[in-house]
């Protein structure tokens, strides 16, 4: 009888043990189309902020550009340069997140989102990638999003099926 009360209580010691090792994974988002930055250290969510925007267009000769501008010159949010940060967002199609660097003009921020090419007989509509961002499953429901390229200082959105959500790089 000894040996097998010793088995299990030698079970029980490995698994309290290796549950206290292994870090809590964060909670999925439960708000659908909102970003959070995902804090890897303590595993906690902090939600990036969504920001009004307007379009603007810029003609030029033979291509028209279209920018996404928010008011102000730095997001609220920031982060710290050297750091990895990792997005995660609810969602059912990560193809929708785009991560554009901001260019700050006059009190404001923007980036291209579109081209539109004036042909002679017809127009050709692009759409702007940004930057690169690996992106993998995250839970259930929800999609994480890391950067590929490491980023510098500055202003940042992602765009998400028309919200924008910014953040700056110290």
């Amino acid at each position: 009888m000894r040996p097998i009360a010793l088995a299990a209580v030698m079970t029980i010691a490995l698994a309290a043990g290796y549950s206290q090792s292994s870090p809590a994974k964060a909670p999925e988002p439960e708000v659908l189309g909102k970003i959070y930055l995902l804090n890897s250290a303590t595993q906690t969510l902090s939600q990036i902020p969504e920001e009004h925007w307007k379009a603007i267009g810029k003609p030029g000769f033979v291509t028209a550009t279209g920018f996404i501008q928010v008011e102000g010159e730095h997001s609220t949010f920031r982060i710290q340069q050297g750091e990895k940060p990792q997005f995660v967002f609810n969602g059912s199609n990560a193809d929708v997140a785009k991560l554009f660097e901001l260019a700050v003009k006059h009190k404001k921020r923007e980036f291209a989102a579109a081209k539109v090419s004036n042909g002679f007989f017809s127009g050709k509509r692009e759409y702007l990638d940004g930057l690169g961002l690996d992106v993998s499953k995250y839970g259930g429901s929800s999609f994480k999003l890391v950067p590929v390229d490491p980023l510098a200082k500055g202003e940042y959105a992602i765009n998400i099926v028309g919200k924008i959500f910014t953040f700056g790089v110290d």
